[in-house]
């Protein structure tokens, strides 16, 4: 469930509005689908679901049910998002007025064509909407399952319904219970149900709790008339409590199941006394046949809902760690800023982590200082030592040594504040997915910082902006949660340069719960030969022909703007380290540069150059010389002739580059670049 209270950043295909008070739905909800925000309806909640909506990338709502309230909501965004909805009362109960008037409320949504499928829980009204030609989804709500610690009492029978709902038969189960000799269990009943009770007399017992009531019983009875909530049965069932059922088709698939503990009548009291004595005599046959009836339950269930979510649901399991988090820290010919870095990182310490300090076959003093810290900090320091195999192993090596639920990287160059831990440490208990801060960049003389969700480029939600910053592939102003890579068997690029833009890009399109921390606590040194200072050349191809590859394979395209992801992500980089270089190259080398880029890239480049609208409208933003200059420059590309093309301009010294502020900001700083 989603806590309205927490300040996080939300990437989520759906969120499901339940209204506070159907507060039986809320668990079923959790399970089945996830994203639960309760509704209660008042305006404060009206704003706060705007606010949310505009805030996150929320790609589709699922109202259930109908309230007033939600117009305003569906009004607002109904072209925006996707809005559904979801209807959980049955066919039977139109008979009340307000249900009535819930499900006419969603009826004028949807053929005003603000919404486009309904989610019913009933198979009766489903069939009777298909038959209208709507498009309507049947949908089977499913609960964690429990486990019975607790003994049962064999003279108890409970009674689930609601004595104050007239949909019930509940002084017929009284009947019942009585005429079985048994005493009748419930939980909060009405003065007229103890009237009744005084009147004939019926033996009887209150419970505590719901959950007594549920668990502590030989039988329970679910015995009513028009209400659908079939999780009552479940939980009973799930606790190894024989259920029995009113008259009703929850169990037509599984008829002997169905035999056992379904009435025939509601009304007939000795039919159901008799009921309490067979179930009594056959509970273990009965457990039997429900514990198959179960597992085809759930599958169904998970069915129905990818259905109407036109996706795959799977459910995570929990995974045990031996510590909450671990830190990454790789080292390769660093020993002038390696204590500084091991420094900050042991001042930033938090309690349940671990360090490890991977030494890729460094060649300078690294060693010994390394060998000081695990020496002074045995139990927080783990040293792996390596031949050289570069940063991308490293990293994957770090994955796979690590004992944390959460991964945070430092370069060993680099410093990070003493609170970076600390601040992100109640997102970590609360199983955010990424937790992300800031960078300090370190000039000689000149520190500033450099937000990590950038709102200069001005996009919809805050989400996108941390997505398109310029420095979202960093691995090292993050903390991940470890079965992000795990899961998809991610693995950082090995042998190239900028390694992280490989996988970030991606945990950050999976991710689903993001805190953004705006602090810069991750001090990055900018120094003269550390790899990112270097020429990328044609290591970014790689990369970015790998990570095109991996956005199809791990995310597709159904719930991503691919021309957007591309444009902010690949464009200024492909002009930054792979074009403008080859304005500086001997003509023999951009002769082979240009043929790798042709092997490697063509296809997205096409792409990009012709197809996508968003580097169109912003190259219809430039200064006519630019624009006309780079129109030409990318038919020269796409018809064979990019060499040629250059050679000319270089010779005339007639070309025009482009440069990150320039695609990103429309800020031409093209004159400050020597």
């Amino acid at each position: 469930m989603l806590d309205k209270n927490l300040d996080v950043i939300y990437n989520l295909d759906y969120v499901v509005c339940v209204p506070s008070l159907l507060d039986n739905l809320v668990e079923p909800l959790v399970h089945s689908f996830g994203n639960v925000i309760v509704f209660k309806n008042t305006e404060d909640d009206v704003i706060f679901l705007t606010n949310f909506i505009k805030k996150n990338s929320i790609k589709k709502i699922i109202f259930v049910n109908y309230l007033t309230e939600y117009f305003h909501i569906v009004n607002r965004f109904f072209e925006e998002v996707e809005i559904d909805f979801l209807f959980t009362y049955s066919l039977a109960s139109f008979s009340d007025i307000h249900i009535y008037t819930n499900y006419k409320g969603i009826m004028d949504l949807y053929h005003k064509g603000c919404i486009q499928k309904v989610g019913v829980i009933d198979k009766d009204l489903c069939a009777c909407l298909e038959k209208k030609g709507m498009n309507v989804y049947p949908i089977d709500l499913d609960i964690p399952k429990e486990k019975n610690l607790v003994k049962r009492n064999p003279d108890t029978i409970g009674i689930l319904s609601n004595d104050f709902d007239p949909k019930n038969n509940f002084y017929n189960v009284l009947s019942a219970i009585m005429l079985a000799h048994k005493t009748a269990h419930f939980y909060k009943v009405i003065p007229e149900t103890y009237r009744f009770i005084k009147t004939f007399p019926v033996a009887y017992k209150e419970a505590q709790t719901k959950q007594e009531l549920y668990e502590s019983n030989a039988i329970n009875f679910y015995a009513n008339f028009t209400n659908n909530d079939m999780m009552i049965f479940l939980k009973s069932m799930d606790l190894g409590v024989p259920c029995i059922l009113g008259n009703t088709d929850f169990l037509d698939k599984a008829p002997e199941l169905k035999n056992w503990l379904v009435l025939k009548s509601d009304d007939d009291i000795n039919e159901m006394a008799s009921k309490i004595e067979e179930i009594s005599k056959n509970e273990e046959k009965i457990n039997k046949l429900y514990d198959s009836f179960r597992k085809k339950y759930t599958k169904n269930s998970e069915k129905s809902i990818s259905l109407f979510l036109e996706k795959v649901v799977t459910k995570k399991e929990n995974i045990e760690t031996e510590k909450l988090l671990s830190v990454i820290v790789p080292v390769y010919n660093v020993e002038k800023y390696l204590d500084k870095c091991l420094a900050s990182v042991v001042n930033a310490r938090i309690d349940d982590m671990e360090v490890l300090v991977i030494n890729d076959g460094s060649k300078d003093n690294s060693e010994e200082v390394i060998q000081s810290y695990t020496e002074a900090y045995p139990d927080l320091i783990r040293y792996i030592k390596q031949e050289n195999h570069g940063l991308g192993n490293v990293r994957n090596v770090g994955l796979k040594e690590s004992k944390g639920k959460y991964i945070a990287s430092i370069d060993s160059d680099d410093t990070i504040d003493k609170n970076f831990f600390k601040e992100a440490l109640p997102y970590m208990e609360k199983d955010i997915d990424v937790v992300l801060c800031d960078w300090l960049s370190v000039f000689p003389d000149n520190p500033h910082p450099t937000p990590a969700l950038d709102r200069m480029l001005q996009l919809e939600n805050e989400y996108q902006s941390l997505l398109y910053a310029t420095i979202m592939p960093s691995a090292c102003n993050k903390i991940v949660k470890k079965r992000m890579y795990t899961d998809i068997h991610l693995s950082f690029a090995e042998g190239l340069k900028f390694e992280d833009l490989s996988t970030n890009p991606i945990i950050l399109l999976k991710a689903e719960t993001i805190k953004y921390i705006p602090k810069p606590y991750y001090e990055y040194m900018i120094r003269e030969g550390s790899i990112m200072r270097t020429s990328a050349g044609k290591d970014m191809i790689d990369i970015i022909a790998m990570l095109e590859q991996r956005v199809q394979e791990y995310v597709g395209e159904k719930n991503l703007d691919i021309d957007a992801f591309r444009f902010y992500v690949y464009w200024f980089r492909i002009e930054e380290f792979i074009i403008n270089p080859l304005y500086k190259l001997e003509e023999k080398e951009r002769k082979e540069f240009i043929t790798y880029i042709e092997d490697k890239m063509r296809p997205l480049l096409e792409s990009i150059f012709t197809k996508n609208k968003y580097v169109q409208n912003r190259i219809k933003e430039f200064d006519q010389d630019t624009q006309m200059y780079i129109e030409k420059r990318n038919q020269a590309f796409l018809k064979g002739n990019l060499d040629s093309f250059l050679k000319k301009s270089i010779k005339n010294k007639e070309y025009f580059i482009l440069t990150p502020p320039l695609i990103l900001y429309k800020i031409d700083n093209r004159d400050s670049i020597k």
